[in-house]
């Protein structure tokens, strides 16, 4: 079979008015608007139209919002820990809230970190080789 081609479709012009550019644009004045007595006889007499500000006053002082320090960045990580050492971690939950504490997980890992930054090394290395070592009752 022969392909028959189709002629192309014309798309037909729109008439619009002519684009303005971005410097057209940025140079261009606002033009003010015209206020009307119909738009002020329906808005009423309490509205913003009607209101006239007294000569030489100015507007309000703004005081600057306070700036808060950046928080430090989160970064989310996941790891595995025995069954034993969660139980710790719920122990100590329940621990903070006897005192009237409210303590989550993280918090009190963050907690732990900062005591064992606190520790000298040759403390610090028996304390990462005790957790190593397998249990006792553990035979291999």
């Amino acid at each position: 079979m022969a392909a028959t081609a189709r002629p192309a479709k014309k798309r037909a012009k729109r008439a619009s008015a002519p684009r303005t550019t971005i410097q057209a644009l940025a140079t261009a004045k606002p033009v003010p608007k015209e206020k009307t007595s119909a738009a002020k006889g329906a808005k009423g007499k309490d509205s913003k139209a009607t209101r006239v500000k007294a000569p030489g006053s100015r507007p309000a002082a703004t005081t600057p919002a306070p700036t808060q320090p950046a928080s430090p960045k989160r970064v989310r990580g996941e790891f595995t820990m025995p069954e034993a050492d969660y139980e710790r971690i719920v122990a100590l939950k329940a621990t903070a809230r006897r005192v009237g504490l409210k303590v989550k997980k993280n918090e009190l890992l963050r907690l732990g970190l900062q005591a064992l930054q606190g520790l000298h090394e040759d403390e610090l290395r028996s304390a990462v080789l005790a957790l190593r070592a397998p249990p006792p009752n553990i035979a291999r």
